[in-house]
């Protein structure tokens, strides 16, 4: 895959991870949301590497690139998903890996009612899959269109992708 082509797969992986993240926010069943979390970081993982690949040229994107990539290490969330998505590829422990149960009274009966949770036990400890992958899938976003924003000229020269990544500008309010 040549420079060019890293740009298309960039907005590719966006577009993949935010299928998977809109199938996890709509879904409540436990295996679905492994399922889910699982394809959506190795989508994120994608674009990071395809954004990578893409940033080798001009200069000034290698440099941007460098300070976003060490931001993103600095990151809790981005180690995170980043060694949860190796854990899971690599180990077969999924991302989603605990219950919240909640138990009420409705009309004198005991209601539960149960919720997937991000595995915890990292120095950043998720809950919701759904909350926490649109906050992460935020962050990642911020980072493609400042890319984009900067580096469109080399990037794209047509501006060919730009009414795509225009579409993804909607996309920066968090969930909560």
């Amino acid at each position: 895959m040549d420079d060019q082509n890293h740009i298309v797969g960039v907005i590719d992986k966006v577009a993949e991870a935010r299928f998977f993240l809109c199938k996890l926010e709509a879904s409540t069943d436990f295996a679905e949301c492994a399922y889910y979390a699982s394809a959506f970081g190795s989508a994120c993982y994608s674009i990071v590497e395809c954004l990578k690949r893409r940033s080798r040229d001009p200069k000034d994107a290698c440099d941007w690139w460098r300070s976003v990539f060490d931001g993103l290490k600095a990151s809790p969330m981005h180690r995170y998903f980043h060694d949860g998505r190796n854990d899971d590829i690599h180990e077969g422990n999924n991302l989603v890996s605990g219950i919240e149960v909640k138990i009420s009274v409705v009309d004198s009966k005991v209601v539960g009612a149960t919720s997937p949770l991000l595995k915890a036990g990292r120095p950043y400890s998720p809950g919701k899959p759904a909350i926490e992958c649109r906050e992460y899938f935020i962050s990642l976003l911020r980072v493609v269109l400042d890319g984009y924003r900067r580096f469109n000229g080399a990037w794209d020269p047509d501006r060919a992708l730009a009414s795509e990544f225009s579409i993804y500008e909607g996309e920066l309010t968090p969930l909560h």
